[in-house]
Parts: structure tokens; sequence; C-alpha cells
């Protein structure tokens, strides 16, 4: 069964409500009651492996497939009570490049085919058709509507919102997508239901004068034969072409259950070491837990920043899937022993037992790098406020105490620019 009849449906629609009309009208002048006249469509897809568009017998079941057509024509050709009244192509493109690309893949799919049938066969220019072809977003609604995956309302949701032939609606869709439930979402569209989206399609209309029996042999699931017998009164009959189901079935995916790590790549370029590990909880929520660590001079003793710091904090995401604009609340711990050169003093938690305790918010924002979602870049600021108890040392080798203070900070406690590592990414596409 092919999926492409929402492409020509509207086209399909006017000129075979004539033609059924004149087939009645022509069957009733010329007195032919005791064979009805019937109207034959065969509809017959290739498919194209992603980005290509030149016909190849050799991928999935194109094989059977462009023998079928051959067979159908030339059947046709040497048949006298067969005569064909149309041959019309169209092509199709998954969704996963967007409208500027994909509008242009179609239409050379389309041509690909026609050119491939007009070579094997001899079929006179009056009869040969070329729709516009795009991206068959009413084909993929219909895939989604008679699919029984649980997150197939959620994508019809998102590619209802905005208009098919406006890119940046269409951009806005794919990137939604992709970032659904941590990109599980984007992967079982690309493995159940894109790949039937490539492709192109002849429809060969043909009329006969005595009950047809269709003999064409191809793959099942490409090819669908509709019979119309005109009848008395003329009636016009408009069919519908269903979509199979996803070849793949799968439970709905949890918003849950990504783990990440990271590291903060500034911080080891002061020479602090640092990994910080985050777990999805939710949909749009986070935990995790940051820790620094770092126990050595800069050079020399009047030059340091050593610390021990760990983070705990909650995120919440403004997109689903851990990706996107985000905000978040920490609480910190970090016992610190700082000097900077020609400076005056040399700074210590007091006792180096006293750390620095507090919290803030922040705001960030995360983006993949990889396709498979694994690899991802995110920029983080945050501020706080904390309680200090520290000690003060002349700043030289041994330097004695100078003072001991107590005081509240309030200020930036967070800049990170880090890269991130998906555990659980649900597999490559």
């Amino acid at each position: 069964m092919t999926i492409l009849s929402p492409l020509y449906h509207s086209h399909v629609r006017s000129w075979r409500a004539a033609l059924t009309l004149l087939l009645a009208a022509i069957t009733g002048a010329w007195g032919h009651d005791a064979r009805a006249d019937v109207v034959e469509r065969v509809e017959i897809s290739v498919e194209f492996p992603i980005n290509e568009w030149r016909v190849r017998p050799d991928f999935s079941e194109n094989s059977k497939n462009l023998q079928a057509i051959t067979d159908l024509i030339d059947k046709a050709e040497s048949d006298p009570d067969l005569r064909i009244d149309e041959v019309s192509f169209y092509g199709a493109a998954s969704l996963d490049g967007g409208n500027r690309i994909n509008n242009p893949l179609s239409e050379k799919r389309m041509n690909s085919l026609r050119g491939w049938v007009m070579g094997k066969a001899s079929l006179p220019d009056s009869l040969v058709a070329s729709h516009r072809s795009e991206v068959p977003w009413r084909t993929f609604r219909s895939m989604l509507a008679d699919s029984d995956w649980p997150w197939a309302g959620r994508v019809l949701e998102i590619i209802n919102e905005g208009s098919d032939s406006n890119s940046a609606d269409v951009d806005r869709r794919l990137l939604n997508l992709r970032y659904m439930d941590a990109g599980r979402v984007w992967r079982v569209l690309c493995r159940d239901f894109f790949p039937r989206l490539r492709m192109a399609c002849v429809v060969v209309v043909s009329v006969r004068h005595m009950d047809p029996e269709p003999v064409v042999e191809v793959a099942e699931g490409s090819v669908k034969v509709v019979i119309e017998e005109a009848p008395a009164e003329p009636v016009v009959v408009v069919d519908t072409v269903a979509a199979a189901p996803p070849r793949g079935r799968e439970s709905a995916p949890a918003c849950r259950g990504q783990w990440y790590v990271k590291t903060n790549i500034p911080a080891w370029g002061m020479a602090i070491g640092n990994l910080a590990g985050e777990y999805q909880a939710a949909c749009r929520w986070s935990v995790g837990l940051s820790l620094y660590y770092s126990a050595w001079n800069y050079g020399k003793v009047t030059r340091k920043f050593r610390t021990f710091s760990i983070r705990p904090e909650a995120r919440f995401y403004l997109r689903e899937g851990g990706n996107g604009l985000f905000f978040e609340g920490h609480l910190a711990m970090t016992q610190y022993n700082f000097a900077f050169s020609g400076g005056k003093y040399r700074y210590q938690d007091r006792g180096g037992k006293h750390p620095a305790l507090g919290g803030g918010i922040g705001i960030g924002y995360r983006l993949p790098l990889s396709r498979d979602g694994r690899w991802r870049a995110e920029a983080a600021v945050g501020a706080g406020i904390y309680h200090l108890d520290y000690d003060k040392f002349l700043n030289r080798d041994n330097g004695p105490l100078a003072g001991r203070e107590k005081r509240t900070y309030f200020g930036l406690d967070n800049a990170a620019l880090s890269i991130v590592y998906t555990f659980n990414a649900g597999g490559r596409k």
C-alpha cells in the first residue's frame, strides 16, 4: 500500500470526478450495458537512501517495484481492452532536513523516477504529468494518526503549529522534535517514520472495458489497485489510502533517566580539577552535584588558589530533553586558601575548618554537539550569598597571622563553559 496519496489527493479529486461522469455518459450513449467500464489506478513507489535522489534498483524493494512499473505499462500497450489515461509522478522527502533542502530533493526524486520510466516505456507526453513535489506533511500526519505509538499525539501537536510552507515554522517544529525527551522521540522518528517518506511515486490511471484482474506482483505494501465500476447513475467515489503503522512499536519514552557527566574547561585552565554529574529526574527537572579540587601553588608559594568545593543544584529547563535555556538553584560548601602574587595577604578559611557556606541562583544554556545527542556544550553563570569566616596571613613564605574576619559575601559564584557527555542516550540513529 502506498502512503503518498495525501500528496496528490487534491489533484485526483477533480479529474476523477470529471472522468467518472464522462465514462458514465459514454457508457450510456454507446449502450454498453452488458460490460461496465472500470477505472483502475495503480500506485507504485520506490524508496531512496537519505539525501539521495537517483533511482537505485538495488535499494530496498526497488527492483521488484521498478519491474512492476514496466510490466504494467507493457501490459496496457498489449491489451486492446485497456487504455492508459494518465501517468503521474510525485516525489517526497523526510522531514529532518527542513523545507530549503527537502523541497528540491523531492522534486529531484520525482524527476529521477520519471526519467527512469520514460527511458523504459514509450509514453506520449500528453499522458505524462508531473505534480509539485513537497515535504509530505499530510502523509506524516496520517502515519502518526494511524499509529499506536504513545508519543504520536504530542508529535502531532507540534507539527500542527504554524504553516507547512513557512521555513521558520518548519525549523521551529524540527527543533522541538529533536529535543523531545532528550532526543529519544527524534530517534524513533528517524528509525520508524522518516525512511518511508523518502520516495517517489508513479500513478497509472487506465480504463478497461471488462472486469479487470490485477496480475502485477510486487512487494507487499508498495502497490494499491483501486477498481471503480461506472454505475447507471454517476456517483463520484474518492478513496483514501491509510498509512501503514510504524514497523517498530515502542512504549512512551519516559522524560527521565538521563545521566550527564561534565567538566568545566576554564577551571582546568586554572589547574582546578573538576567533575560534575547530573540526573534528569523529570521532563524538565534535573538534579546535579559538582566537585572542584586544587591543592597546589601556581609556581611559587605567594601565588595559589587551593580549594575543595561541593555544589549540589536543581535545574529547570524551558524545553524537554535537557537542552536549551535553564534556570538553577544551588547550595555550596567551599574550603579555600588563596593568594595573589603582589598581594599583601593570603586568605584561608579559619583553621581550615570553617568553609564558606551559602547558595544562590543561576542561568545557563545547553546545546547538542553530536547528532546522537551524546555530546553537548553548556554555558552557565550564577550568583549567591555566603557566610565567610577566614584568617589573613602575610603573603610570604610562612607568613604570620595578620587577622581574622567574618563577613557576608554576595556576588558571582559560578562561571562555567562545560563539555557534557550523556549516558542512556537511547542508542545511535
